[in-house]
């Protein structure tokens, strides 16, 4: 996975320990950033297969709905 990528999940995880924002606004986030057209434009432009492997297995372990 890219790291501005993982930057940002972990942006996100730090702000629901901060209890700045809810863990149910993280995980509606978390959700629209793995299913979402982003992430996948962001894995294909990167050369490294394990990126597409990553974000596949994001995918099974974070349900879309």
């Amino acid at each position: 996975m890219s790291s501005a990528l993982v930057n940002l999940v972990e942006g996100v995880a730090q702000r629901v320990a901060d209890n700045k924002v809810t863990a149910t606004d993280g995980q509606a986030f978390l959700k629209r950033l793995v299913h979402g057209p982003v992430a996948a434009f962001a894995v294909k432009l990167t050369p490294n297969p394990f990126d597409d492997l990553a974000l596949e297995f994001l995918k099974s372990v974070i349900p879309k709905e």
